[in-house]
């Protein structure tokens, strides 16, 4: 079990499971790998293995003829993926693995920022305005570079302004007009 036929297996056991759907199976088996084996060629492919078991657990057959909005739907399986994404470019910065890993981790950055959005427009709706700060304010401090900013720094002015802080609200509005002029 400890020669190297029996490290292959194990490893690409994890993908069957992955492949069949089977998340659970494939997380513990590439889990396992990682831990009987630190020192192993291909541990690299494990990690990577668990951020795309992470990255494709919500997805569904029926998202290829209906599209959804990812950023709609519980984001705790990103949140793994980007985790596991990031511990692989962490550990294996020359791993094969690694410029697939930092494209997903962009888009799963980018759907992060969009989430918690949502959450804050739907605290904007409800008028609870000190929620809604705190999820634009996630965003802004978090999620700097996303394409999510601009609309987390209205969400901001227009929350303060709504509460009566006009120096936070012109702090909002300046960066806004500084960073993105045409927003």
């Amino acid at each position: 079990p400890f020669g190297v036929y029996g490290q292959q297996a194990l490893l690409d056991l994890a993908y069957v499971y992955y492949k069949t759907g089977d998340h659970e199976s494939a997380l513990s088996t590439a889990d396992r790998f990682i831990r009987l084996y630190p020192q192993n060629n291909h541990v690299d492919y494990a990690y990577y293995l668990q951020g795309l078991v992470n990255y494709n657990r919500n997805s569904r057959v029926t998202d290829r003829i209906i599209p959804t909005d990812m950023s709609e739907r519980d984001v705790a399986s990103a949140r793994s993926a980007f985790q596991n994404f990031s511990e692989l470019l962490n550990r294996f910065p020359d791993s094969i693995y690694a410029s697939d890993s930092s494209m997903r981790m962009v888009y799963l950055r980018n759907l992060l920022a969009e989430y918690e959005m949502h959450v804050a427009k739907y605290y904007l709706r409800r008028k609870a305005y000190v929620a809604a700060v705190n999820r634009a304010r996630n965003v802004v401090e978090n999620y700097g570079k996303t394409p999510s900013v601009p609309e987390a720094l209205v969400i901001l002015a227009s929350s303060y302004r709504i509460m009566g802080m006009k120096d936070l609200t012109d702090d909002a509005i300046r960066v806004l007009e500084l960073n993105y002029p045409g927003h």
